[in-house]
């Protein structure tokens, strides 16, 4: 692990802050470098959807070779495995913000090390206005915001919106959560047109999603779209 993932040490020199793990000094992420260290980080991985590949493997999966994506480039910071998939979850069912800001906060940091081109702004996957009465909050803004404070980059939250309840993708095909997600989402010209934007979301899996959310994008004239999430599933 590079330098850059770490971030500046001086933030848990002279506090009193401890790593979550460990209990040794950390950053304001409650994570010390030797436990973001061991994160499960995915390096290297395919552009196309974010899978991991073979160290050394540079290029797109044979998948994405043989059916492109339609963003730019997609980045998935961690694999979906212990600790991240429990921060997640602890994020989406207890509203617990310091996961959000430390899954921004490591989001930020693979994202740089990895080279992604800085968007102009940031798009949190929209949750249906119901959804969001129920749960009280959009996990993905959350992360974005934590995000989107390392990289200095505005957050567009009201860019794009999700036009009718998808309900619970859990157990679907990637064919049933396409057709599920087509047609769900709107976004506005006057916010994306001609912009590189950066679509953030807590865990990419089939990507349906964010195929549907791409083509609302691409439809109100984003210029550049890019992916970027904190885990990949398997």
């Amino acid at each position: 692990m590079v330098d850059g993932r770490r971030g500046d040490r001086r933030s848990w020199l002279f506090n009193d802050a401890r790593c979550a793990h460990c209990h040794a000094p950390a950053f304001a992420t409650e994570l010390c470098a030797a436990c973001i260290d061991a994160l499960p980080w995915i390096d290297p991985a395919c552009p196309g959807c974010a899978l991991p590949l073979p160290a050394g493997a540079g290029g797109f999966c044979a998948a994405c070779a043989r059916r492109p994506r339609p963003w730019a480039a997609a980045y998935c910071a961690l694999r979906y495995a212990a600790p991240a998939d429990r921060w997640v979850q602890r994020l989406k069912y207890r509203h617990d913000l310091a996961a959000a800001r430390r899954l921004g906060w490591l989001l930020a940091q693979g994202a740089r090390h990895a080279g992604m081109a800085a968007p102009e702004l940031v798009i949190p996957m929209p949750l249906h206005r119901a959804r969001q009465r129920e749960r009280g909050f959009n996990q993905a803004d959350e992360i974005a915001r934590a995000l989107a404070r390392e990289w200095r980059l505005p957050v567009a939250a009201s860019a794009a919106r999700q036009l009718h309840p998808t309900g619970d993708q859990t157990g679907l095909s990637a064919a049933e959560r396409r057709r599920n997600m087509r047609g769900a989402f709107s976004a506005d010209p006057r916010r994306v047109r001609d912009r590189h934007v950066a679509i953030i979301d807590d865990v990419l899996t089939t990507g349906a999603s964010c195929e549907a959310l791409c083509a609302a994008l691409h439809a109100a004239g984003a210029g550049r779209v890019q992916v970027w999430c904190c885990a990949r599933t398997p």
